[in-house]
């Protein structure tokens, strides 16, 4: 497409540039306008593609991949979903040296979050607190 945004303007401007000494200097710049104009509109710009699912026979072996399909224009084209390589594996299994310190952290996580509710529930020495030894004894 960018062939007929810059070679017909340039093709035309040249033959325009040969022709400009005669009357009909411009047909060859009308032509080219003209052939753009259609270029342009005649073209399809695929706005909603159809994924066609890939074809499998009955044992499972693939008979086509997947393609996507213009339903305007009826042109199909691949749609490359399979990879070319496998990710690399950085870790698997189970680490135990970190074991411990994720009971750590999550222990200092519920410690943290005791604490947070606390102070919302307007006890920020916690449980032990006068205040709320004072109400159990009243209530």
């Amino acid at each position: 497409m960018r062939l007929t945004y810059v070679g017909v303007p340039l093709v035309a401007g040249t033959a325009g540039l040969m022709y400009g000494r005669s009357s009909y200097w411009w047909m060859p710049i009308g032509l080219a306008l003209g052939t753009m104009a259609i270029a342009h509109f005649a073209r399809c710009r695929h706005p909603h593609p159809a994924l066609q699912p890939a074809l499998r026979d009955e044992h499972g072996e693939l008979v086509q991949p997947a393609r996507w399909m213009c339903h305007d224009c009826g042109r199909s084209w691949a749609a490359d979903f399979e990879k070319t390589q496998t990710p690399v594996v950085r870790y698997s299994g189970f680490d135990q040296t970190k074991a411990a310190d994720a009971a750590r952290r999550a222990r200092e996580l519920e410690i943290r979050q005791r604490e947070l509710a606390m102070n919302r529930a307007g006890m920020p020495d916690g449980p032990t607190s006068p205040v709320l030894v004072r109400s159990r004894k009243a209530g």
